[in-house]
């Protein structure tokens, strides 16, 4: 009877050393998970984290990093993720474990990896943000899949968020980015003859959309370079030509403050209320070809622009 007593005792035994964690948490029902992450974000960047185990979940003594082979970057406080439940932490390097859990590294908008370990360095989730576009975030879907989202749901469940899709060019509200050169030479000029570079809108919507207070921008970092005069609207199925020139925009001729430049990599189209709109991330092109919207939702060179014309090629 005692030997069977001992037996028992160093089977339990055995089961706590092969399904115990550092802190002494069961694993068997962990799935603990970077759940959405926005590495361009307005005042600070931020990493979500979502317990989707049955089971509270201490993070006291875990870690986060941006960094794989230096996985103990920034050490979790006393806090404990309930299950079913999220939590948000900012990349801004403030390092704070107080009220506002803030890491001590920040985020890269060209693409970054974020890790979450355990309190020994093991991996418990780790995810690759590729580049991104102000405005938007990049997280699970209903089926587990990484996607973009046009509206981020920081502390809440993605399914309320605006999807956007795989590519982070993909759009919404109606208005895309179809066309623009960068290197224009021949092909279009404004009203004093010049040939600046420009931008195609098109409205694929049903209705008139009305652009008054939308930016247009080919910075990252500044979202907000130029805005569409009051009363600027596209007609359903119409197309609306911005030239990047400098100019000031005169008798229903549009022209934004910037210039694209032949080494610019980013053009992006937002709303009056700085909401990413479309946008697309672009190498060099050749002089008198244009990157066209496919249709397969992504953005591709062309050596023969239509502006003002032709829709999705």
């Amino acid at each position: 009877m005692r030997r069977t007593g001992f037996a028992i005792s160093a089977v339990c035994l055995l089961c706590t050393l092969l399904v115990g964690c550092a802190n002494g948490q069961p694993t068997t029902n962990i799935d603990i998970r970077i759940n959405e992450v926005q590495t361009a974000g307005g005042d600070a960047d931020w990493i979500e984290l979502y317990n989707a185990g049955t089971t509270p979940f201490s993070l006291d003594g875990c870690f986060l990093s941006d960094d794989e082979q230096s996985p103990g970057k920034w050490m979790f406080p006393d806090v404990t993720l309930s299950a079913g439940d999220y939590l948000i932490v900012y990349a801004d390097k403030k390092d704070s474990t107080t009220e506002r859990l803030s890491v001590s590294f920040s985020l890269k908008s060209s693409g970054e990896t974020v890790v979450l370990s355990d309190q020994k360095g093991n991996t418990l989730d780790k995810l690759a943000v590729p580049e991104s576009i102000p405005g938007v975030s990049y997280g699970r879907d209903t089926n587990g899949k990484f996607v973009w989202y046009a509206a981020p749901t920081p502390g809440s469940s993605n399914e309320n968020g605006m999807l956007l899709g795989e590519q982070s060019v993909n759009v919404q509200h109606g208005v895309r980015i179809n066309e623009f050169m960068s290197r224009n030479r021949s092909v279009l000029y404004d009203r004093d003859g010049d040939y600046g570079d420009w931008v195609e809108l098109y409205n694929f919507s049903d209705s008139t959309i009305d652009l008054s207070g939308y930016f247009l921008t080919d910075s990252k970092k500044d979202v907000h370079k130029w805005q569409f005069p009051d009363g600027t609207t596209i007609p359903s199925g119409g197309y609306l030509i911005v030239f990047c020139s400098g100019k000031t925009s005169v008798r229903g001729e549009w022209h934004a403050s910037f210039k694209l430049g032949e080494s610019d990599s980013f053009l992006g189209l937002y709303t009056d209320t700085g909401s990413f709109c479309s946008g697309v991330t672009y190498s060099p092109t050749e002089q008198d070809q244009s990157v066209v919207y496919t249709k397969d939702g992504s953005y591709a060179p062309c050596q023969y622009p239509t502006p003002g014309y032709g829709g999705v090629r």
